[in-house]
């Protein structure tokens, strides 16, 4: 017959029905289907869990995207407990000083970077205080007077340019801190990077601290203020004696200096703010 073909060993013969597709190499969910997908979305790859063992990307139900489900997974890989800055945060509460050992040491996996830590935290401590109207900056008054005894006019504008750029002063200061610390802990072993992890990681979860003390500070400035100063130097040197083993009590008198100079580091920096002002930014 015409239609029919020969077959040979090198070349079987054709037929008219359609080629099985086994879609191993494709995912085998389309758009509108309803259930979990056996292939992962994202790179091909065979699932066999809530994450794709290849490229790491989380299986959703029905895999297709939901308005829910992107809120839940957003607030969850943000604030959730199991994410890494729930698992910061909480394991920083109960034992600052044993978390930074665990940083340092490699295990790092499990937390947030500490320079973004700290960095997030000292942005957001501002920002809601500026939303509040509790402005901690207000307490950086050199009380500059002429000789009539009024303040002078350059001096409170070179105050306030310090104040606007507090959160660089605070940041600023902190490498400083670490390379004095280091200095006071140089038995320690730890080199500079690891000492300015611990100061990132302690001065950040001070200033989450501050955060949410500052609502109170709206009625209650003069306690709340009180809280946070006692609070600032208890964290500090618990921090302190874990991370550097000194829990004895020449440890604890050690780490006492330790945070008058993080207080005292500030001021350099803020110093040179001032004479940025004066030398390039006054009027």
């Amino acid at each position: 017959m015409g239609n029919a073909s020969t077959a040979t060993p090198d070349h079987p013969a054709a037929t008219t029905d359609a080629p099985a597709v086994t879609g191993e190499q494709t995912p085998s969910l389309a758009p509108g289907h309803g259930l979990a997908p056996e292939h992962c979305l994202n790179c091909g790859v065979s699932l066999a869990g809530s994450f794709c063992a290849d490229c790491g990307q989380r299986v959703l139900p029905g895999g297709r995207l939901t308005t829910g489900g992107i809120v839940r997974q957003g607030l969850d890989q943000l604030f959730g407990l199991e994410s890494r800055l729930g698992r910061t945060v909480r394991e920083l509460t109960r034992n600052p000083g044993a978390v930074v050992r665990a940083y340092v040491s490699g295990k790092r996996a499990r937390y947030v970077n500490p320079f973004k830590y700290c960095l997030a935290m000292i942005a957001a401590y501002l920002l809601l205080g500026a939303v509040l109207g509790v402005d901690p900056s207000k307490t950086i008054n050199a009380g500059v007077v002429g000789a009539d005894g009024n303040p002078v006019a350059w001096a409170e504008e070179a105050q306030a340019f310090v104040r606007r750029n507090l959160n660089n002063v605070l940041f600023l200061a902190l490498p400083l801190f670490a390379g004095i610390l280091r200095l006071l802990y140089r038995r320690s072993g730890y080199n500079y990077a690891e000492t300015y992890s611990f100061v990132l990681f302690v001065v950040g979860h001070i200033f989450l601290v501050g955060l949410l003390l500052t609502p109170f500070a709206v009625w209650m400035p003069g306690p709340t203020l009180l809280v946070r100063l006692l609070f600032h130097l208890v964290f500090f040197v618990w921090a302190a004696r874990v991370f550097y083993d000194q829990k004895t009590f020449g440890g604890t008198a050690r780490a006492s200096c330790a945070h008058v100079l993080y207080v005292l580091s500030v001021m350099p920096v803020a110093a040179m703010f001032l004479l940025f002002y004066g030398l390039v930014l006054k009027p």
